[in-house]
Formats: structure tokens, sequence, C-alpha cells
């Protein structure tokens, strides 16, 4: 017997409850100030931003899909190895 439509309702929410936390997190690494941005959706897109430690304006840096995290620590870490691969 599968998933009902009602317990899948759940769990994503579920999901979404724990990791919308991430929202509006912001850290520095080499020289740079990000900010992650929790956009939620089916996917759970998340969006990084980042600018030069100092300025103004954000600018877009990339993103991942969250759909397989349940805690922010798992987001993190996802987006952590996000921001390294580029370094």
């Amino acid at each position: 017997m599968g998933m009902s439509y009602k317990d899948a309702v759940l769990l994503l929410n579920a999901q979404d409850r724990n990791i919308r936390k991430v929202n509006n997190t912001r850290f520095v690494e080499d020289g740079y100030e990000y900010r992650v941005t929790y956009r939620g959706g089916f996917a759970s897109y998340v969006a990084i931003d980042r600018r030069k430690v100092g300025k103004r304006k954000f600018e877009y840096f990339g993103g991942i899909g969250a759909y397989k995290c349940w805690t922010v620590g798992e987001v993190m870490d996802l987006v952590m190895a996000e921001v390294r691969k580029a370094a």
C-alpha cells in the first residue's frame, strides 16, 4: 500500500516547518558574506546570494534543492558544499 495524498501533505508540511528556519541565514566565508533564502515549494528550493564583505548589494550566487533535507543542519551542509565547490 502506498502513501495517501493526505499523508504526503502532512509529511511535506512537517519538512517545510523544519527547514523554513534557514531563511535569511547569513555567514561569512573567504571574504564574502552569504545569505540563504528559503523559497519553499514542492522541491524546497534554497537560494544562495553573496556580496563582498563591506559592499551593499547581494548578487545571486546559486541554489540547492533541499527536498531530501529534514533539518536546518542538513540544509546548511548542502549550502556549504555548494559554496566551497566554487572556491
